[in-house]
């Protein structure tokens, strides 16, 4: 028997795996969030990538980075 393409949900009766796939989000320094990456998360529930903490904390919040004695 054969399906008419046109009414079925992807047009081949296959499930489409991209279909039920995560959008990723941004993090508070537009780098974009997927599933599995490593995430600090703000009491306000803002989130930053790990390997951006040093980058949201100097450009974000006005931080500066100086050595110990300076």
């Amino acid at each position: 028997m054969l399906e008419n393409a046109m009414i079925m949900h992807n047009g081949y009766g296959i499930k489409d795996p991209q279909e039920y796939e995560p959008i990723p989000v941004e993090d508070e320094c537009g780098i974009k969030v997927f599933c599995g990456d490593e995430i600090l998360v703000a009491p306000n529930g803002s989130v930053v990538l790990k390997e951006n903490a040093i980058e949201y904390l100097t450009n974000v919040l006005g931080y500066t980075i100086r050595k110990a004695g300076e």
